[in-house]
């Protein structure tokens, strides 16, 4: 340890000043950065190279998997805002219940994990678009309502809250049209998906080596695998 006001010298008495800055900080990355070899970090590699095999709505929720595998002090890092962390905890509870959409015919159900109380505050991260879902003259109403609010006032916000979370009460209704659930499901995806792929490349930057990280595509893909005429 360095104490204050003492001078720095090396086994032979060089001056430690002479030790180069790039040096330096190099010496200090490694020391703040995770471990980059060991189970972290072949559980995080495996998680985003499966991921780049997956389908849209899998590989969101996969990348923001992978992010909260990560200790709460190394999330920080990433993302560097505790309100960051809730949201992509939130469109990863969003992506889970996309996933498992019940279909029964031409209708499905959305088995929302969260309560329809606090819907607002999932699907306000990637809706802003209006689906007329029930077709009733009190529902028109609404929806004229609803398309006049001024987002920038309480009474707007108020509206469009309250709409959101009538339409996660409609998804999950069993009612709701497979098309309006794709529709959803394909609003998320376009949404969130560049948010996605920059958490997935700072994890990639931060704690996966390239020797891991080609090892575990190699296994995902399958080229692992030994071929035909047992070739590897």
């Amino acid at each position: 340890m360095v104490m204050d006001g003492e001078d720095v010298k090396d086994e032979e008495g060089m001056d430690a000043e002479g030790v180069e800055d790039e040096e330096l900080k190099e010496t200090i990355l490694a020391a703040l950065r995770a471990p980059r070899r060991g189970d972290l970090e072949e559980i995080l590699a495996s998680n985003l190279a499966a991921a780049v095999f997956a389908q849209p709505l899998e590989k969101i929720r996969m990348i923001f998997e992978a992010f909260l595998l990560l200790p709460e002090e190394e999330q920080i890092l990433i993302v560097d805002d505790e309100g960051e962390i809730e949201r992509i905890r939130q469109l990863y509870e969003v992506a889970i219940s996309l996933s498992n959409t019940i279909v029964e015919g031409h209708t499905g159900t959305v088995p929302w994990s969260f309560s329809i109380s606090s819907a607002d505050r999932y699907l306000c991260h990637f809706i802003n678009r209006i689906w007329q879902f029930w077709n009733t003259e009190e529902w028109h109403l609404f929806f004229d309502e609803v398309r006049k609010a001024d987002l920038n006032s309480e009474e707007g916000r108020r509206i469009w809250n309250a709409y959101l979370r009538e339409l996660a009460r409609f998804l999950c209704s069993g009612f709701a049209p497979l098309s309006l659930i794709n529709q959803v499901q394909s609003e998320y995806i376009v949404k969130v998906m560049p948010y996605a792929s920059h958490i997935l490349r700072e994890i990639f930057k931060r704690y996966i080596t390239k020797e891991t990280w080609e090892t575990m595509l190699s296994i995902v893909g399958g080229r692992g695998r030994v071929k035909a005429g047992g070739q590897p």
